[in-house]
């Protein structure tokens, strides 16, 4: 081989080198990874949202940062928060503060689950506020959760109660199903009324009732008869949060879940009761001692 040869080669090798080295720079890298973010393509955002967090937190969470305030698109603005979530960066908490009346209700949603898991009690005025002013069919579920975070005091208990009977079902359904989860002992009164009554808040009603896992709900429990597929289920599932007979409760939800000659309905309300079941036996094999 001659030296000339060896030379382009070389030479070659070398520009290639280079060329992916300035490609590969940080900064090119980042805006280049967030802007993706809005991706018509799947595998292309889901590549750059991995990428963005391997990067080198001092370097990407500044960017996040400013791209979640300031991005020209709203869908990256949205996803660059949801990136920024898996680092635990000291300066969330203040951004997450300032995006509480944020005009993209994405971003909002992502904030109020944040709060969820990271209730701060001093934002209590302005999380019952937007109670009364949030209207996004998505975000609303959001805030109510975050509001069922807080820890319960008489502001707190009296806007949940109340939004129990407010607004549309998907609304109402959402607050059931949150007050359920944090075994707000406070609204079993009102959860009850909505559990006695024929409709489609119903099986929600009742499975909140054994979440919250308060055995006067039994004596509730005890006279529905004659249910539906879906509350049968979620009655099924309740009795057993409640310490009633489990093994033929799941026993009977798992035949139906099974099933291939009920309708679908009653199929997918008993994999959530199951569900349901399996979640609150989770909690109380974690729960400290």
């Amino acid at each position: 081989m001659s030296s000339r040869f060896v030379i382009a080669i070389l030479t070659v090798a070398s520009a290639i080198h280079i060329a992916a080295a300035q490609s590969s720079a940080p900064g090119s890298n980042l805006k280049s990874n967030i802007d993706t973010l809005s991706s018509f393509d799947y595998s292309s955002r889901m590549n750059a949202a991995r990428a963005l967090r391997r990067a080198t937190p001092a370097e990407v969470v500044p960017a996040l940062i400013e791209a979640t305030r300031r991005h020209s698109d709203e869908f990256v603005r949205y996803r660059a928060l949801i990136v920024l979530t898996s680092f635990n960066d000291r300066g969330t908490p203040e951004l997450m503060r300032t995006l509480l009346q944020d005009r993209n209700d994405r971003v909002r949603e992502v904030v109020y689950r944040w709060f969820e898991r990271n209730p701060e009690p001093a934002l209590s005025p302005l999380l019952l506020a937007a109670l009364n002013t949030e209207q996004s069919e998505f975000v609303r579920p959001a805030l109510v959760r975050a509001v069922a975070a807080l820890p319960s005091n008489d502001a707190v208990r009296r806007a949940l109660v109340a939004e129990i009977g407010r607004g549309f079902d998907f609304f109402r359904s959402a607050v059931i199903d949150a007050l359920g989860d944090y075994r707000a002992t406070y609204a079993v009164d009102a959860i009850t009324a909505v559990a006695l009554a024929d409709g489609p808040l119903q099986d929600d009603a009742v499975l909140a009732l054994g979440r919250i896992g308060d055995r006067r709900a039994l004596v509730t429990l005890s006279t529905l008869t004659n249910t539906s597929g879906d509350v049968a289920a979620a009655l099924q599932a309740a009795q057993c949060m409640l310490g009633d007979t489990c093994a033929p409760r799941i026993e009977w939800l798992t035949t139906t879940a099974r099933s291939q000659t009920v309708r679908p309905e009653a199929v997918r309300a008993a994999v959530a009761a199951l569900g349901a079941i399996a979640q609150q036996d989770a909690a109380a094999r974690t729960a400290p001692l």
